[in-house]
């Protein structure tokens, strides 16, 4: 079962991987993952998969991501963070004290660096949107790729400086057989989050592999303080997914019809929001009121 936030209606990293790989979610895969419960977890998670993530079970935006490296020749250890040089170490025993002080009181997950592709050396990843209608039914709501920026270790936009991009600019021919089986994945997903909680929004982090298979690297939904943004979609060339997303969101709020086009007139680009960061219902009553605030008739 799963240990699941009633308050926040949170389910953190490593209940969420517990969760689906007790389900059949063929044809996606997931990177093996363990908890992090003392140093020397990390070692023989290394010398098996070469490559490692370490990851605070409770974060989004690729905040205080670690990645370690096993180097062959000579034997040596890798430690990368997010906008730091990376660390070489040649004793692991050196490599365990240093992640000992840098992991201090939180809690963490150790995952396979999954076999995905990479775009010129920089990590690559599919975001899809899913979203439930006002009817209660799930939406394929739309994807896009994102890539990290420059010696980047994670592909969120805002910490790496990366971008986005259609996902068939990237994927090209492969396109439409990649998104049926991305669209088969995240449907069985969003069935099976329903046993947990009434979601309305969740955002899956997809890497794809050279076989096509797709990796499952991460599930956000909606909770108490907000849901997976809509931000990055607005930031494509074609608004109409990003339209649409807002579209259905208005709907389940059951915002009114003539303060939805005043939004959407108002708000293109997107009104001001971190696309790595939650949209949460603040952020979106904010908006609605600046906007009903210059469309309310004057009574003077």
């Amino acid at each position: 079962m799963v240990q699941f936030d009633p308050q926040r209606r949170f389910i953190n990293k490593w209940e969420m991987y517990k969760f689906l790989s007790q389900e059949e979610i063929k044809p996606g895969l997931l990177p093996f993952t363990v908890l992090y419960e003392k140093e020397a977890d990390l070692v023989p998670m290394l010398r098996r998969y070469h490559c490692i993530y370490v990851k605070p079970i409770s974060t989004w935006g690729g905040e205080g991501i670690f990645r370690i490296q096993l180097q062959d020749c000579p034997d040596s250890f890798v430690l990368s963070s997010q906008g730091e040089e990376p660390k070489v170490f040649f004793d692991e025993q050196e490599l365990i004290r240093e992640m000992a002080l840098r992991m201090e009181k939180k809690n963490y997950i150790i995952q396979q660096s999954a076999p995905i592709r990479q775009s010129n050396d920089r990590p690559m990843d599919i975001r899809v949107h899913m979203q439930k209608g006002s009817d209660g039914t799930w939406h394929y709501a739309g994807d896009l790729v994102r890539i990290g920026g420059e010696n980047a270790i994670v592909s969120n936009v805002k910490i790496s400086n990366g971008r986005v991009h259609p996902t068939d600019e990237i994927l090209k021919e492969e396109t439409q057989e990649i998104r049926q089986k991305l669209e088969e994945v995240s449907f069985k997903i969003c069935r099976l989050l329903d046993q947990i909680y009434d979601y309305d929004e969740v955002g899956i982090d997809f890497g794809v592999d050279h076989e096509q298979n797709p990796w499952i690297i991460e599930v956000n939904t909606n909770d108490a303080i907000g849901m997976p943004s809509h931000e990055l979609f607005a930031e494509l060339p074609d608004a109409s997914v990003y339209m649409r997303m807002m579209e259905r969101t208005f709907e389940r709020f059951r915002v009114p019809l003539i303060l939805r086009e005043a939004f959407f007139a108002e708000t293109l680009p997107p009104f001001e929001c971190d696309p790595d960061e939650w949209l949460s219902e603040n952020d979106l009553s904010s908006a609605l009121d600046e906007v009903l605030e210059k469309y309310r008739p004057d009574e003077s």
